[in-house]
């Protein structure tokens, strides 16, 4: 943002207004959940044409309640002694694993869908072959 010279930033699908370029971090800062076009000009010769770059960028900053409630859902569908696949669907379809936590919650899914797959357990029915394990995790 160094060399710019103008900002504007529509936030949620509202049009787009300006805002001064050293205020734009500050702005992106009190976010929590929003969705962000972000546009950045750069007119570095008044003979020139301005140059113009647009960003869409999704900031999703869960508060600490919610990643509380996460945890519980995992703690009551995951942290049992045979999980399985159905198990994990089961968490993400937890009312606490959607909205802002859901990044979250699908990283904590991930993690134990790489577990099944390593391991492998009977009662899991895994059929993934045992080299996606790494990708899981």
């Amino acid at each position: 943002m160094q060399n710019c010279t103008a900002a504007t930033l529509a936030f949620d699908g509202l049009a787009a207004e300006p805002i001064p370029v050293a205020d734009v971090p500050g702005a992106l800062a009190r976010q929590r959940d929003a969705l962000v076009d972000l546009q950045l000009v750069h007119h570095f010769d008044k003979e020139a044409r301005p140059i113009a770059t647009g960003y869409r960028l999704r900031i999703q900053v869960p508060d600490k309640r919610a990643l509380d409630a996460v945890d519980r859902a995992f703690q009551r569908h995951l942290a049992v002694d045979a999980p399985d696949f159905g198990a994990v669907d089961s968490f993400l379809s937890n009312r606490a694993c959607t909205g802002v936590a859901r990044a979250y919650a699908e990283a904590l899914a991930s993690y134990v869908r790489g577990v099944l797959v390593k391991d492998r357990p009977m009662a899991a029915a895994v059929t993934l072959p045992f080299a996606r394990y790494r990708d899981l995790y």
